[in-house]
């Protein structure tokens, strides 16, 4: 009873006189109480961020695939979100929707000749016309191409959007993030503060800060703030950044932005011109990877996904939608690579097909969705040992 009476009260300020043994007890379990409640709305957030992710880039990804099997009449059996035990389920028609334990992906799975065991009931002898293997090759390659470029649309899509309702981001020199162990939150630097000069060098946007600190190779950077009508001179000494596929000089700070609305003419040009920029840049990093000349430390895996969409959230919907372009950008690039398992694994064998009038024999499908499997592993344990080591630095 003391412990809920006394101790919550002390907790409400209540007005009866506690003695000093029940003062510090209320003054720890208060401490206690506000951090756990804190903890448990991040973690909250978090969650709710990452599958939030995951659902729109997956989900999209996989309708692509189900809406061109409906269209060439292929049956489909299953639409699921997840891997791993089923958590609901729905029979909608002819097709089972579910979702399952692990949000890491999905799956749809079409009528076909050689179906695993749970679904051998669904073969269809009579409607020969709607397993997957009687559609055309070019049928076939355009079903496995609709889930990439499905994610490459919604990636159009959601820039254009952005670009319309919230308006073009324009960068200005008041900072509205610090990054956790970051220099910049090891300096007296406060969101809310306002860049003047760096090195007593005059300031007047965004871009400028971004050059001398990474013109700074290290060596410390004076910048002079304003804060509440008072100007304040921080020193921060800017540390080298790998994460992001190259190297540069960075102090974990982002800007506040001011949004400039667009017609829906412009916010489509930009929308593409944007969708190009990243495109590119997403294959100059593939080409450093298989040079050798790309940082391991910028891949990271589910780990990293779910950190950096609590961060993402935290700073707001709009960065939130951004992440999203991003990985749906990554998810169509991914899955065009000849990787077994994913969509890579499917088109190269159905253009071969084609070109030469040869259907891959089952052997070598076989050994081809095996060699996928354990690619798929290996990279796996690697993003994570990678997400974790980067935990455990900081």
């Amino acid at each position: 009873g003391f412990w809920r009476r006394d101790i919550g009260a002390a907790c409400r300020r209540s007005k009866r006189t506690l003695v000093p043994s029940e003062m510090q007890a209320g003054r720890v379990w208060c401490y206690y109480k506000n951090n756990l409640e804190n903890l448990i709305e991040v973690e909250m957030t978090s969650a709710l961020a990452f599958l939030f992710v995951l659902g729109v880039v997956v989900g999209f990804h996989e309708f692509g695939h189900f809406l061109t099997m409906k269209l060439f009449g292929v049956k489909v059996i299953r639409f699921c979100f997840g891997f791993g035990p089923r958590i609901f389920s729905a029979q909608l028609g002819e097709t089972e929707y579910r979702v399952s334990l692990f949000p890491l992906g999905g799956y749809v799975m079409p009528l076909q000749k050689d179906l695993p065991e749970e679904f051998k009931r669904f073969h269809e002898p009579y409607y020969p016309e709607r397993y997957m293997e009687a559609i055309a090759p070019w049928k076939r390659l355009l079903t496995f191409l609709a889930g990439p470029f499905s994610n490459l649309f919604l990636a159009l899509v959601l820039y254009i959007g952005l670009f319309w309702i919230k308006g073009l981001a324009v960068p200005t020199t008041e900072l509205q993030y610090i990054f956790p162990d970051s220099p910049a939150s090891q300096s007296e630097i406060l969101i809310g503060d306002k860049i003047i000069n760096v090195n007593e060098q005059e300031i007047n946007a965004w871009e400028e800060v971004v050059l001398k600190i990474k013109e700074s190779n290290g060596k410390p950077l004076r910048f002079l703030l304003a804060r509440n009508k008072e100007t304040i001179s921080v020193t921060v000494v800017p540390k080298l950044d790998n994460e992001s596929g190259e190297s540069k000089y960075v102090i974990g700070v982002s800007p506040k932005f001011n949004f400039v609305r667009k017609g829906i003419r412009s916010a489509a040009n930009l929308g593409y011109r944007r969708l190009s920029e990243d495109l590119k840049q997403l294959f100059g990093f593939i080409r450093k990877a298989i040079q050798g000349k790309a940082s391991a430390d910028s891949v990271g895996g589910p780990i990293m996904i779910y950190q950096i969409s609590s961060e993402a959230a935290r700073q707001g919907f709009e960065v939130l939608i951004f992440l999203i372009i991003q990985i749906n950008l990554s998810l169509f690039l991914f899955n065009l690579l000849p990787i077994p398992v994913f969509d890579g694994g499917q088109i190269y064998p159905v253009i071969f097909e084609m070109l030469t009038g040869i259907k891959p024999s089952k052997k070598f499908m076989r050994i081809w969705q095996m060699v996928g499997i354990g690619l798929v592993l290996l990279l796996l344990a690697f993003t994570t040992f990678n997400d974790i080591r980067r935990m455990s630095v900081k």
